[in-house]
This record gives C-alpha cells, sequence and structure tokens, in this order.
C-alpha cells in the first residue's frame, strides 16, 4: 500500500495543475461540461437514428455509454462494457433488447471508428514541437 505522504504528494501535485485563479478554474469547468454536452447530444441524436427511441432515452443511452468507460476493466476496446453501458438505462424502458443492443454496438463502432481515424490523422501530422506554454498554475 502506499505511504501516506506518498498520496499526499499525489494529492499536492494535483492541485499544483489545476489553474491559478478561480476565474480560470470556472471558465476550464465551463468548456469541460460544454464540450462533454455537445458529445453526449451528438451520440445521442446518432442513437435516435439507430433505434427507436425517444431524445431523452437517447441521451441516457449515451451517457451510460460513456459512464461505461469508467469500470476498472474492459474487454479489448471496451467491447461488451459499453454496449451494456448503453443498453442498461434504456431497458427497463420495456424497448426491444435486440434494437437497443444493435444500435448500442453500431454506436460503439462508430466511436471507435472515430478514435482510430482520429489517431491515425494525429499520427500524420507528425510531432512538430509545441509552443511554450506557462507552466500549471499560473507561474511562468
Amino acid at each position: 500500500p502506499a505511504q501516506p505522504h506518498a498520496r499526499l504528494r499525489l494529492v499536492a501535485q494535483a492541485l499544483d495543475g489545476m489553474p491559478g485563479d478561480r476565474t480560470c478554474l470556472l471558465r476550464v469547468l465551463a468548456w469541460t461540461w460544454l464540450s462533454w454536452g455537445i458529445k453526449l447530444a451528438g451520440l445521442a441524436a446518432l442513437l435516435t437514428s439507430l433505434a427507436p427511441l425517444t431524445p431523452a432515452q437517447a441521451l441516457l443511452g449515451a451517457i451510460g455509454g460513456d459512464l461505461s468507460t469508467v469500470l476498472p476493466v474492459h474487454a479489448p476496446g471496451g467491447f461488451g462494457t459499453y454496449e451494456a453501458g448503453v443498453a442498461a438505462p434504456l431497458l427497463p424502458f420495456g424497448l426491444d433488447a435486440v434494437a437497443v443492443v444493435k444500435a448500442a454496438v453500431n454506436l460503439h463502432l462508430f466511436v471507435f471508428g472515430i478514435a482510430l481515424a482520429c489517431g491515425a490523422l494525429a499520427t500524420m501530422v507528425g510531432s512538430s514541437p509545441l509552443p511554450s506554454l506557462p507552466q500549471a498554475g499560473g507561474r511562468e
């Protein structure tokens, strides 16, 4: 087990990475929630085209799939757990389980394909040096 001082050091490192002032922190949080909300809305829209779901049900499924990533154990690529995360909040609505699972598989293939395409694009762009960034915590 980790020593208590090691845990405190980890917490100190995490806090050192936080934005230096409250305004910057709130701006970062707002952009984070906005981008996550747009992602979930897009996945929900796609899910409504893959299965007969209401927008609210599709949003619930998209959230379930996204939250499945916090599970400690996954199959390679998250196959199985992502689909279960999408289907679990939808099946209590009495929806056709086969249609929901098919839509969940296709949604996951879409997300997985986008991740692979972005990885390939990043590889093609190459490794150009990043501009000099200020250190975390507002210090330069």
